[in-house]
């Protein structure tokens, strides 16, 4: 059976509307389905192995789901795909693609797995349609600009083995509540950057941060409220 469906195979193809991926294929390439704007559905075969750059970038998709056999998710597989509503990755994928919902706007329903380890650079950036998420316990790292300007996130409740936040993550998240479930260790630039319900903050004796005292714009709390409170260790402020 077919294994591979080779790159830009239907680039731009606007007539297309669904298709159906042999239960075979192991590899999507690059742009597949970029700019497939009237493609609206697709179901990915259990045993799938590779989604490559850009595959399904700019289509119509309004539902995924990426089975878990998948192990290498390239850059901005769903960028940009304005219809995309509801997202599933399934059981045994442990980090997500790098931009990899960046700009879908109308996604408001994400399942992510519990064998997840990392969120990856910019993977949410701009799913302004997303009100809720639930973090997996088994997250311990989420990559720069991971979640920057999701406005209308309501909470985000960090996980006890994320201790780091790099620059831009949650930057322009203004509406949501954070629960931290352990001690931050590292904040890079503008990491909660107006983040206006921020209103507590716990950090690790260890602290340590990413930007210079010559950069103050790029204070990762710059904007927040001036109600918050940072905690230095437990117990204490």
């Amino acid at each position: 059976g077919v294994r591979i469906i080779g790159k830009e195979v239907c680039k731009n193809n606007t007539n297309l509307k669904s298709v159906v991926i042999p239960k075979s294929v192991k590899e999507i390439r690059s742009s597949a389905f970029y700019g497939c704007t009237n493609l609206r559905e697709i179901e990915l075969p259990d045993g799938l192995e590779r989604l490559e750059y850009g595959v399904f970038k700019e289509s119509g998709l309004t539902s995924i789901k990426v089975p878990g056999s998948v192990d290498f998710i390239g850059i901005g597989v769903f960028n940009d795909c304005m219809n995309l509503e509801r997202a599933v990755l399934g059981e045994g994928i442990e980090q997500t693609g790098e931009r990899m919902f960046d700009g879908c706007e109308a996604l408001k329903d994400v399942s992510l797995p519990k064998s997840l380890k990392t969120i990856s650079v910019c993977t949410f950036q701009w799913c302004t349609g997303l009100t809720e998420i639930t973090i997996p316990e088994s997250v311990t790292s989420i990559h720069n600009i991971a979640f920057s300007n999701c406005k209308n996130l309501r909470e985000i409740v960090l996980p006890k083995g994320v201790t780091v936040i790099n620059d831009y993550t949650f930057n322009g998240c203004n509406s949501a509540n954070f629960i931290f479930l352990g001690e931050i260790t590292y904040m890079g630039k503008s990491a909660f950057k107006d983040c206006y319900n921020l209103k507590e903050l716990r950090i690790a004796d260890d602290f340590r941060h990413g930007w210079s005292k010559w950069n103050e714009f790029l204070c990762p709390l710059e904007g927040c409220s001036d109600q918050l409170v940072v905690y230095v260790k437990e117990g204490s402020k």
